[in-house]
């Protein structure tokens, strides 16, 4: 499991997410430089964006567990960097979630497909008639494949 930031490179980092002389290239430049050379300072950089998410605020387990400030220091000690373009697919419905991804700046959607009750989910084919419903958007800061945490 690798958790990944992603980033919409046109932006910069919003002062709700971070300290505003944080910009978005400060952050590529921690998140695309190897891990095992990331400083104190670095991961002291990249922790605000981790304590904004609902993931960490809104879960008990993490709240009450007394090790809130280690979890997240640890996400940013080892979280590396994903740049996608506009309408870029993360991963498809039913592939295999092995990493975490955060959203830093821009907006996701999440979509499930709808199959008509005839087609055999079987047959050859079937996957290409297939259409797509957007469930959710998903937008700065946020996160998903919190279940590839889970190991």
């Amino acid at each position: 499991m690798e958790p990944r930031f992603l980033f919409d490179s046109s932006k910069e980092v919003a002062s709700d997410h971070t300290d505003p002389e944080v910009n978005l290239q400060v952050l590529l430049n921690i998140l695309l430089s190897p891990i095992n050379k990331r400083t104190g300072e670095e991961v002291q950089i990249l922790t605000p964006l981790i304590n904004n998410l609902p993931l960490i605020i809104n879960n008990d387990i993490i709240q009450q567990s007394g090790k809130h400030h280690t979890i997240v220091e640890e996400l940013c000690q080892v979280m590396t960097c994903k740049q996608l373009k506009a309408h870029q697919v993360v991963f498809r419905y039913g592939d295999y979630g092995n990493n975490f991804y955060v959203i830093v700046d821009g907006t996701t959607s999440v979509h499930i497909p709808m199959i008509n009750q005839d087609d055999d989910p079987t047959s050859p084919g079937t996957q290409a008639r297939k259409i797509f419903k957007e469930i959710t958007r998903l937008t700065a800061p946020n996160s998903f494949g919190d279940l590839a945490l889970i190991d």
